[in-house]
């Protein structure tokens, strides 16, 4: 077959490995130089990921350190103690990338820079192709890693039922920069240095203050549900460095906004001739945005399926969406749910629900990769005890626990087999817990 790639990401490339290693024709399109390609800075992932998919991990890459989370407006950490063996790695995107880039083109893909995909060709209900720096190219399969605001996803019709845009409250906007660490700075033994901020300043997101010993650099994020207003990042900034001695003033890396997609995986990634990957098919974990091992996994997914069945149909690609919804997605739906409450639920209750207690160290842990929290009923009796003053807010959030615990029940019952029919029931029953 002959396919398309658009965009290079860490899913999508090695989706374009494994395929071009199969004897397909395949053609990779980005948009950066290769000079500018992924962003000059690490992120966490899972390590087992890079055994799993055949990649090796990138020298570069080390121990993350455990971090604590602090409820708005509160003194108190939540420190989430994870043993050293089992603690993700730090990974530096860039080297990560071109790693991938590099074992595509062994495989036999082509990868073209400075390539900016304008929109796909859709002739008789099927993708054709896509125009490409004003060229129409055709293929049997276009993939789409583009991005979370994806222009090919968004010139679908409505035929196609997959969701074309982001819905308000789905798109995390967030400034990113490595400071240097303040000089002299010696932390002592009950310093934390390793602090993320949920509802920061009672605003709706997240922002984190994370210093690496291995460099010397201080990681910062400011990130906000929609939009990111450079008054709101000044602020959140000022408050970081009030409460971490650490952060120093020097920008060292990054220091620029971008855009996470932070929801549940998109309900419909295949059509005819098309499939989404990545951001494209929102494959982060909603809490925090993480997503490479997810996009790393679901790259070998798809190639896998298509390999099997050498076809770009849609009822034969809808395999991959099933095997990713049963691994990786359906939790995330659940997480989904209680990341929404988070950012409209009363800044003062949060806090209260920290500082007691009722948000528990194994609570964070599960939420931080993407698992769904579950309460039983001796878990539920503990936390009614310690959140007795709050009760009704606690009965709230049992509810939003229950809720997000359907919603990885209802992502699971993603029907087996390519049924139109039951799929827009299945899409419907799960985008309507959102809405």
């Amino acid at each position: 077959m002959k396919i398309i790639v658009i965009g290079a990401g860490q899913g999508a490339l090695v989706a374009a490995c494994n395929l071009a290693a199969a004897g397909h024709s395949v053609d990779i399109y980005e948009k950066c130089s290769a000079e500018n390609l992924s962003y000059d800075w690490h992120d966490d992932v899972e390590e087992a990921v890079f055994a799993e998919v055949g990649v090796p991990i990138p020298k570069e890459s080390f121990k993350k350190s455990n971090w604590s989370f602090v409820a708005p407006g509160s003194d108190k950490c939540v420190k989430i103690e994870i043993p050293e063996k089992d603690l993700d790695l730090s990974v530096e995107r860039r080297p990560l990338t071109k790693t991938l880039v590099s074992m595509a083109l062994e495989a036999g893909a082509r990868i073209h820079y400075s390539s900016e995909a304008q929109g796909l060709i859709i002739e008789n209900g099927r993708v054709k192709g896509a125009t490409v720096g004003g060229e129409k190219l055709y293929a049997d399969l276009v993939i789409d890693g583009s991005g979370a605001t994806s222009r090919l996803r968004a010139s679908l019709p409505a035929s196609f039922n997959i969701q074309t845009t982001p819905r308000a409250g789905e798109l995390f906007i967030a400034w990113r920069a490595f400071f240097n660490s303040n000089e002299g700075f010696i932390p002592g033994a009950d310093t934390d240095t390793n602090k993320v901020y949920l509802r920061h300043l009672g605003e709706g997101g997240i922002s984190w203050c994370i210093y690496q010993p291995q460099s010397g650099h201080v990681n910062v994020l400011i990130g906000r549900i929609d939009k990111l207003s450079a008054e709101t990042k000044d602020a959140a900034l000022a408050d970081l460095k009030k409460n971490n001695p650490v952060l120093g003033d020097k920008i060292l890396r990054g220091g620029f906004n971008t855009i996470i997609p932070v929801r549940y995986p998109i309900s419909r990634m295949v059509a005819d001739g098309y499939a989404l990957i990545g951001d494209s098919a929102f494959m982060t974990i909603p809490m925090l945005g993480s997503g490479i091992a997810n996009c790393l996994r679901a790259g070998k997914i798809l190639a896998s399926v298509i390999n099997k069945t050498n076809s770009s149909d849609a009822d034969k690609l809808w395999n991959y969406q099933v095997k990713y919804f049963k691994a990786i997605g359906a939790a995330h739906a659940g997480v989904d749910v209680l990341k929404r409450w988070l950012l409209v639920a009363d800044p003062k209750k949060i806090r209260f629900v920290f500082e007691s207690g009722v948000i528990s160290e194994d609570d964070l842990k599960h939420a931080s990769v993407g698992e769904t929290v579950k309460l039983g009923g001796v878990e539920m009796l503990k936390k009614l005890k310690a959140g007795f003053r709050h009760l009704f807010f606690l009965v709230k959030l049992a509810l939003v626990l229950e809720k997000g615990k359907n919603a990885t029940k209802v992502a699971l019952q993603i029907p087996e087999k390519f049924d139109n029919e039951k799929i827009l029931v299945w899409q419907k029953k799960l985008d309507s817990m959102y809405s």
